[in-house]
């Protein structure tokens, strides 16, 4: 794709952003790479000399599924009122067989499940609170009136933890929503490009 002469990485994450964004330039040497540190759920402020270029906007990796339907029209409709957006290449998960979708999700090797419960690392190193992880299991379930993979964390026993000065009792069995991935057919695609003024080709 020669012909593409600037790439904008937008994310939250200052540090991995310009890290990908040095990698990037080695790697392909004629692309020109300028990073913008930003909520891609807000308005986002490209470099003035590319406000009249034209634009394909690139959301990969099935994230539309993490945003509640809202949202997801939201941000569909705040990239069609980009000036000179003339394609938007969109990643989504479609449903599937659902012992497939669970299985996608709760994997043999645990990739999922020590992602997920990352989440309590971070609590203890960034708040100081006292989670035990080995504490606590992986479950992902399948909701179909939702059409969306739900993740969560499943206390193994009953056990206490603090966090900001405060005392949390979980029970036994007791689950805690982590994330959740909504999934998608083509009709209800086809809806949400539809409300947001897109038209898939």
């Amino acid at each position: 794709m020669g012909h593409i002469g600037t790439y904008v990485p937008i994310d939250i994450s200052a540090d991995v952003l310009h890290a990908t964004a040095i990698d990037l330039r080695h790697r392909y040497p004629f692309l020109s790479v300028e990073p913008v540190v930003g909520d891609f759920l807000n308005p986002a402020r490209l470099p003035e000399r590319l406000s009249n270029a034209p634009k394909v906007r690139f959301f990969p990796g099935s994230a539309l599924g993490k945003l509640p339907p809202d949202d997801a029209q939201l941000l569909l409709s705040r990239v069609r009122a980009w000036p000179n957006v003339d394609a938007f290449v969109l990643g989504v998960n479609l449903i599937k067989d659902p012992y497939v979708l669970v299985h996608a999700y709760d994997d043999r090797a645990g990739v999922t499940a020590k992602f997920i419960s990352n989440i309590l690392v971070r609590l203890n190193t960034e708040l100081n609170a006292t989670f035990d992880r080995s504490g606590f299991a992986c479950e992902a379930k399948w909701n179909a009136a939702l059409a969306r993979i739900e993740m969560a964390l499943i206390s193994t026993r009953s056990q206490t933890a603090m966090l900001g000065g405060q005392a949390i009792l979980f029970q036994a069995g007791e689950r805690v929503a982590i994330s959740q991935s909504r999934k998608y057919t083509a009709e209800t695609l086809g809806d949400l490009a539809s409300a947001a003024r897109w038209r898939i080709g």
